[in-house]
């Protein structure tokens, strides 16, 4: 390599192990905080898919359940093309950590994901070959604090039923948890 060509950016082993632990150290540490002597939540496990995935709605909040919950066969059912792409790495990353740590992870999301998001459209946009983007937010609690995201799906139908084609993550508008914040 001569000195003037570009070097490649890359991130060392070590600072994204430290990445890693402190991820899985706020995940426990927001285990810890949710729970209390209040009754048991829901099974998270348990991920209710609207109706058939009869229209672009019930499917992106399906959609959207199953990917906080991690439920990566459910999720994967509910999407296609680059949502399909993002289920399929998300779920070969979480099967590449060693047996305790994918438990861990699992018990983590599920405190953190136990309450079910409602996704509120405030504007639709018809897009070639039928598909619908859904622009709106998702509603709900999180870490028993209320939680307020803004969130884009492309929807697309397949035979009579829809499927998420893609997701936009937007910004958090609601106020973080103080047990989430990390100090500058």
């Amino acid at each position: 390599m001569s000195a003037d060509a570009p070097r490649e950016a890359r991130v060392s082993t070590p600072v994204v192990l430290t990445l890693v632990s402190a991820m899985m150290s706020v995940g426990v540490l927001a285990l810890l905080a949710t729970r209390g002597n209040e009754p048991a939540a829901p099974d998270p496990a348990v991920t209710r898919v609207d109706v058939l995935d009869d229209t672009p709605e019930h499917v992106a909040e399906s959609f959207l359940d199953a990917w906080r919950k991690r439920e990566h066969d459910v999720a994967a059912r509910l999407a296609t093309g680059s949502a399909l792409a993002r289920v399929r790495a998300r779920a070969a990353e979480d099967e590449a950590l060693a047996g305790p740590e994918r438990e861990l992870k699992q018990k983590v999301w599920d405190a953190m994901a136990a309450d079910r998001l409602a996704f509120f459209v405030e504007e639709s946009e018809r897009l070639p070959r039928g598909r619908l983007a859904l622009r709106g937010t998702a509603e709900g609690t999180f870490l028993d604090a209320p939680y307020e995201r803004a969130l884009e799906f492309v929807t697309a139908p397949e035979g009579e039923a829809w499927r998420v084609e893609d997701l936009t993550f937007g910004p958090i508008l609601s106020e973080v948890p103080e047990l989430l914040k990390l100090e500058e």
